[in-house]
């Protein structure tokens, strides 16, 4: 099952706005450190909606962003959702979307004198998502129905978009497979992250909100698969104790032909040898490392006859 997230006539939307009810993290008694019996669900979705509009808005001023909050509190309480309300018992179309947070943002804009200027950014930012060029994905209540057991969100549409809208919506897909991941924690599940470069920013929000993800999969019968092509990016020095984790968070990693900054730095973390090096170095296709804890080996992928007409041009 394949869902296109970016844009299109038959488009997925996710609802930011839309806050995920709280797993039951006590059912072995062991109560999960991010979702504590003292959150509620909205606390911790404000915490959510502040990664993401600094995702969206890298430039937002603390203040901002503290007015935006405070705002979508106000929000909410509007349509009657507090500390306190069960969120299992609100369906998808009751909650608010942007073009409500782009309303009230407008109205505080021309009747406040405080903060006026801070507003009026916020509003306007706000407005590209609620009436403008990223409505299409951000503006709408969610209408995705998963009914597979192996799901494909494509973002191939955002191809060419901005790359804080395309980082905005990464976020918001991994939220949603992490409530799908998280829901029942007999069930097994994965999600895979390709290309999950598009989290890092010139803040941290986004890579912090991928290492917490993956230190919650291990409490759960779930797994993260993080691939990208460029591992120096997770190790830029403002985001690079987020990103480390991550590394050391894997039970398996697998590396393949690199070059570059990439392969020193992949020498330095593990100590490679110099034929460990020269097998990344040749960059053949299906050669690679595998690590697994402290050990590690040459590994050579082959696809089998049937797994090739669901490749990419075939498996060539």
């Amino acid at each position: 099952m394949t869902v296109e997230v970016g844009k299109g006539e038959k488009v997925g939307r996710i609802n930011p706005l839309q806050i995920n009810p709280l797993p039951n993290t006590q059912e072995d008694g062991e109560e999960d450190d991010e979702y504590t019996s003292t959150k509620s669900a909205l606390a911790l979705h404000l915490n959510f909606l502040s990664t993401f509009f600094r995702l969206y808005f890298p430039e937002a001023t603390t203040l901002e962003i503290s007015i935006l909050t405070e705002t979508i509190e106000e929000l909410y309480k509007n349509f009657n959702i507090d500390w306190d309300t069960d969120i299992n018992l609100i369906k998808n179309n009751e909650f608010p979307i942007m073009e409500d947070l782009y309303k009230i943002l407008e109205k505080k804009s021309k009747d406040s004198i405080e903060h006026k200027g801070e507003l009026e950014t916020l509003r306007s930012i706000v407005r590209g998502m609620a009436r403008g060029e990223s409505s299409e994905i951000f503006n709408g209540h969610s209408n995705i129905k998963i009914d597979n057991s192996f799901v494909c969100f494509s973002i191939s549409a955002l191809e060419n978009a901005d790359k804080n809208v395309k980082a905005a919506q990464y976020l918001n897909i991994l939220r949603l497979c992490e409530n799908l991941a998280f829901k029942d924690r007999n069930e097994k599940v994965y999600v895979v992250c390709d290309e999950a470069y598009l989290l890092i920013s010139k803040s941290h929000q986004g890579i912090e909100f991928l290492r917490n993800f993956c230190k919650r999969c291990r409490k759960r019968e779930s797994g993260l698969i993080t691939i990208t092509q460029n591992l120096n990016d997770f190790l830029a020095p403002e985001i690079k104790q987020y990103g480390q984790a991550l590394l050391d968070n894997s039970t398996y990693k697998f590396f393949f032909g690199t070059d570059g900054q990439d392969l020193a730095e992949i020498v330095r973390i593990y100590n490679l040898n110099s034929d460990e090096k020269g097998i990344l170095s040749q960059k053949e296709q299906g050669r690679g490392l595998l690590f697994i804890g402290s050990g590690h080996m040459l590994i050579n992928v082959k696809s089998l006859a049937w797994e090739k007409e669901y490749l990419v041009g075939g498996g060539r």
